[in-house]
């Protein structure tokens, strides 16, 4: 099958472990000829997103990359939200694909993705939508006009009656209900997931990872691993595990911290020999790490770190949020505050025995709603995805 993602609503990073990535690298695996096509929003040597240049380039999930720049409507920062893309009929027209996955809801390109498959019959249209009230319409003015008088009238007018969108959490599914007024029988829960690791490769990487940053292998060790800034709330793990000395474990921390944090983060860290700061982690070195550590730690904002984390058989401490709720089931705790996380950390220092039955139960919730190779099949069978996840 001929497969075409459009990242156009959002951006399509390499070397990362995103959704975008994530299906794109089942599809490649599961033998489909797949291509995608996205905006020239790139990784700029400081690990910044930044603008890069317009080109095609095979990308490091295995699928050729075709970047299109915006058409010249209006100043940058008009075309920056319209999300109106030069090339994109011709790219489809090329490529002729029997499925187009469309990233995101949020660009005037969806009306042109719309408009070939009703041209083209015989080609499935799947949207995904990631928009939700922490990270889209964050102004009075954003959420009236851009979502609710732009991107909403454009999804509707590019969508069938009976169109299926697929959403990342349920905070999406209630966004996507109530400011682009869209059915909530069209709305499919289609979480962010992850690649499960079999048995040897889980023990592999653990052992490669605690090998090289020197941890024992019975050492009880949790992670917090992503762009850390206020939302992330990185400061209640770190004070609650400094407030536990008797705790006999590792925090460890990965990826960046925001200029506004990185001084008192640092400072924290410095202070506990427990605590360690790991730096950036390419997509490979992340997954080495979860499969290292027993606790993923996700006390603030959504991060898709999370999901893989439960893929890799990690039990996790995460907000007590409507959107965490589905995947807490006997292998975790939620938290609430520096308190919550605090008493968790004591509850672990008194008595761990119940880990090893958490971390089975991740592995259990993962295989059940996060698998992204069944993921991808979901998206490739004929037919509505929320019929198919009703059957596991």
């Amino acid at each position: 099958m001929r497969i075409a993602h459009l990242a156009l609503s959002c951006f399509y990073l390499d070397d990362m472990l995103y959704q975008e990535n994530a299906l794109v690298r089942a599809h490649v695996e599961a033998g489909h000829e797949v291509e995608v096509l996205a905006s020239t929003l790139v990784l700029g040597p400081d690990r910044r997103v930044t603008y890069g240049t317009a080109g095609k380039y095979m990308g490091s999930d295995g699928a050729m990359v075709t970047r299109v720049p915006y058409r010249r409507i209006g100043p940058a920062a008009l075309q920056q939200k319209i999300r109106a893309y030069r090339g994109v009929r011709q790219f489809l027209d090329r490529f002729a694909p029997d499925l187009i996955v469309f990233h995101g809801v949020t660009a005037w390109e969806i009306r042109t993705a719309a408009k070939f498959v009703r041209d083209h019959p015989n080609t499935e249209l799947r949207f995904d939508a990631h928009e939700h009230a922490s990270n889209s319409g964050q102004t009075f003015v954003s959420r009236r006009v851009l979502h609710e008088g732009f991107y909403g009238p454009v999804l509707r007018s590019a969508i069938a009656s009976d169109q299926e969108i697929l959403c990342i959490s349920t905070e999406v599914q209630d966004y996507v209900a109530d400011v682009y007024r869209i059915d909530r029988q069209n709305l499919t829960f289609f979480p962010l997931g992850g690649f499960l690791p079999d048995d040897d490769e889980y023990e592999e990487r653990r052992a490669r990872f605690r090998l090289k940053h020197g941890i024992s292998s019975d050492r009880l060790v949790i992670a917090q691993v992503g762009k850390m800034e206020p939302r992330k709330r990185l400061f209640d793990g770190l004070d609650a595990f400094s407030s536990n000395p008797d705790l006999e474990a590792d925090l460890l921390i990965g990826g960046s911290f925001t200029d506004d944090i990185r001084d008192a983060a640092m400072e924290r860290i410095d202070a506990d020999d427990r605590i360690r700061f790991v730096g950036w982690l390419n997509s490979e070195d992340v997954l080495d790490l979860l499969c290292g550590i027993d606790i993923y730690l996700q006390p603030g904002s959504q991060s898709a770190t999370m999901q893989q984390a439960l893929c890799c058989r990690c039990a996790v401490i995460i907000a007590d949020t409507s959107a965490h709720l589905p995947f807490i089931d006997g292998n975790g705790w939620l938290v609430g505050s520096q308190d919550d996380v605090r008493r968790v950390l004591q509850d672990l220092e008194r008595d761990g025995s119940n880990l090893a039955v958490m971390k089975s139960n991740s592995q259990r919730v993962a295989k059940a709603l996060l698998d992204y190779r069944r993921m991808a099949e979901e998206l490739v069978d004929t037919g509505s995805v929320s019929s198919m996840r009703t059957k596991l």
